[in-house]
């Protein structure tokens, strides 16, 4: 039994290495800022902050290059406050981010 559990996990660590290989982009050191990938995390309001701050974190703590995070107007401050690496732009219902779109690769 315990051959047959390690057999299954080898062959599911190998096959995920095989997907990571497919659609992670090489860390070779001649990328920039923005091609390794680009993120949009849209959520929280005045008193939701931290979900879209801790989104934002791990996409970037898992390899994106550039975190757009779009909120509510109220919002911005507190989440711009917690990390300087996210890019922060507040958003009402009368504004598109749609403009933004182009430059978003998830």
């Amino acid at each position: 039994m315990a051959d047959r559990l390690r057999s299954a996990l080898a062959a599911g660590t190998e096959a995920v290495r095989q997907f990571l290989q497919r659609v992670a982009p090489p860390l070779d050191g001649t990328a920039h800022k923005g091609q390794a990938g680009r993120v949009g995390v849209l959520g929280g309001s005045k008193d939701y902050t931290g979900a879209p701050y801790y989104a934002g974190q791990a996409a970037l703590s898992v390899g994106a290059d550039l975190l757009y995070l779009f909120t509510a107007e109220e919002a911005c401050i507190p989440i711009k406050s917690y990390s300087p690496e996210l890019m922060v732009r507040g958003v009402s219902p009368t504004v598109s981010i749609i403009t933004f779109g182009s430059s978003i690769d998830v």
